[in-house]
């Protein structure tokens, strides 16, 4: 599954970049200046889409580590919606955002609450302080929520209205981590353990990177 998730991501982003690099380069080296003036005077003119569908991936993204979102936009504000898979199992985040320039270019900052749904039965291994394997265990890992804030910044990708974002920013858990183990009994997590699930669970810093299309 890893496999390919990783294959996903690098054909998206393979494919986010050259849509970015097709749409910033000049078609005719003749009309530079004038022609960047005028694509960029236009920008901030073309109507916004109302609906906004998009695959982003990242750290503490609000659709996991890679998932799917779908985007109401209104006059200045949008909603979003977003599911996708995580490190504390499936995630699901709204997200409401306000825009500073327009929908296609330029700065956004969104609010957006997380849910995760954990994972039962998970098959993992206990460790000793030093990291070293001392037998095979069985966990539960319980649901997360996450509130955070994020700084977005957008770029009109190709001739459509369609887009590709870099953002970045923090989200707190709202409660601490609760895993359990669940056989063999009796087992006692050293901090190596338990440092790894406190990094791997929902919250901290965040980054994202996504491409959305206009409809």
């Amino acid at each position: 599954m890893k496999k390919i998730i990783l294959f996903t991501f690098l054909i998206y982003t393979n494919f986010a970049f050259a849509q970015l690099n097709q749409s910033v380069s000049p078609s005719n080296s003749s009309h530079d200046n004038g022609d960047k003036n005028l694509i960029f005077k236009n920008q901030a003119s073309y109507p916004p889409q109302k609906i906004y569908l998009g695959l982003s991936a990242g750290i503490n993204n609000p659709n996991g580590l890679i998932g799917l979102n779908a985007e109401y936009a209104l006059p200045k504000f949008s909603f979003s919606v977003g599911l996708g898979e995580g490190t504390w199992g499936n995630k699901f985040g709204f997200e409401a955002k306000t825009y500073f320039d327009n929908y296609t270019t330029g700065w956004a900052l969104g609010v957006n609450l997380t849910h995760s749904t954990g994972i039962s039965n998970f098959k993992t291994q206990q460790h000793d302080e030093q990291g070293k394997v001392l037998q095979d265990i069985t966990m539960n890992f319980s649901s997360q929520q996450t509130l955070g804030l994020m700084l977005y910044h957008y770029w009109k990708m190709g001739k459509k209205q369609n887009r590709f974002h870099l953002a970045f920013g923090y989200c707190a858990g709202l409660h601490a981590e609760q895993y359990s183990v669940v056989s063999p009994a009796n087992v006692i997590l050293s901090s190596f353990d338990k440092n790894v699930y406190h990094f791997i669970s929902p919250g901290g810093i965040t980054l994202s990177l996504g491409t959305d299309f206009g409809f």
